[in-house]
């Protein structure tokens, strides 16, 4: 039979025991939540970061955009200018090719007061009008204000679908108008990097940790630190469906092994 002391101290074991236990789950939960929250934290600090990035990149697009549009209406303006001075060049192909070259241009159109192509640098486009498509018509209030000077968001143009930006004036004597088309290059390049895939492809992060953008309507991911992700269905990945019902764009973070969600609103 054992002794009353036998007894007390296979108990104060088994309270020893059971305190331990109870001491290293308390520790684990401990550092769990210390771990989240680190997580959150940084998730956080990298959410600010990518809305400076955005808010960064739309100032350079707009600055980049207004610059271009000032330089495409200078263009026009100056072949206006020229053709007032040497007339003989407003129905002469190669000439108006040689002042294109001179600029910079990829086009030069001269339209008559009916808004119809009557000469430029491509014949293939004699005969469009203002009427011809949307792309062209917007040009069409010139016809009933001669004051007016334009500049077209690049877009695809009306005759071969290409990416141009237009820009017109009207000649000082008002008998034609000079319009002007370039490759909208620099924008294009600015637009893309306020892309969404753009700006997390140049996202330095942990190997660790992923950082992802999913379109709630199109329920894909549109942009991703781990090119992987690039493009698949919110529902075969790792993500909590809930995120995509709280904004139009959700930034997610996943830590491997463990799954902490964040937002950013846009």
């Amino acid at each position: 039979m054992k002794s009353l002391k036998q007894i007390i101290n296979r108990y104060i074991r088994s309270a020893a025991i059971v305190m331990a236990l109870v001491i290293l789950v308390v520790i684990a939960f401990a550092e769990i939540l210390i771990e989240q929250g680190r997580v959150e934290d940084t998730a956080a600090g990298t959410f600010v970061r990518l809305e400076q990035i955005i808010e960064e990149n739309e100032n350079e697009l707009k600055q980049v955009k207004e610059k271009y549009d000032k330089t495409c209406l200078h263009d026009a303006e100056a072949i206006a200018f020229l053709l007032q001075k040497d007339p003989e060049a407003t129905n002469d192909t190669l000439k108006l090719k040689k002042y294109a070259n001179l600029l910079e241009l990829d086009e030069i159109h001269i339209f008559d007061e009916t808004g119809t192509i009557v000469s430029g640098t491509n014949p293939e486009y004699y005969g469009y009008s203002f009427s011809s498509g949307e792309q062209m018509a917007f040009f069409a209030p010139m016809l009933t204000d001669k004051s007016l000077q334009l500049v077209q968001d690049a877009g695809p143009n009306t005759a071969e679908g290409k990416n141009m930006q237009y820009s017109a004036v009207w000649s000082a004597d008002g008998t034609f108008i000079v319009q002007v088309g370039k490759d909208p290059q620099l924008v294009t390049e600015a637009m893309e990097k306020n892309e969404i895939s753009y700006i997390f492809h140049q996202l330095n992060i942990s190997p660790a940790i992923d950082y992802c953008a999913v379109d709630s309507e199109t329920l894909s991911v549109i942009g991703a630190t781990n090119a992987d992700m690039g493009g698949r269905p919110w529902q075969s990945s790792v993500f909590l469906p809930r995120a995509c019902k709280m904004r139009s764009t959700a930034f997610t973070q996943i830590l491997r092994g463990n799954t902490t969600t964040a937002f950013l609103r846009r």
